[in-house]
């Protein structure tokens, strides 16, 4: 249990969770809320590309650059959050890398 924080003698209400700078935080830093949002978001995005990502109509290279431009950046996290989110447990990890090699 966390101690109670105060901002001008009035304790500021606690949380579950936090979003700062695009990452949302846990209580125990499991990364289990903001990579589980992620993967959501993932897997809605690739809904929406679906039929262009599985047409024989594409090639390869601009499937790829579609990839790279559309899909990347949500499991990217951005360069600051990489090395913070590595330290999640292997399970959440998992679950990008089994969406990032399919």
């Amino acid at each position: 249990v966390c101690p109670p924080v105060y901002l001008n003698h009035l304790p500021l209400p606690s949380a579950q969770n936090v979003r700062y700078l695009g990452l949302q935080l846990d209580r125990r830093l499991t990364w289990a809320t903001h990579i589980h949002t992620k993967r959501i978001a993932l897997n809605n995005r690739s809904c929406q590309l679906r039929f262009l990502l599985t047409t024989k109509h594409i090639n390869l290279k601009n499937k790829l650059f579609l990839y790279k431009l559309l899909l990347k950046p949500i499991w990217d996290f951005g360069n600051y959050g990489i090395q913070l989110w590595g330290a999640a447990k292997p399970f959440n990890i998992t679950m990008i890398q089994s969406f990032h090699s399919k």
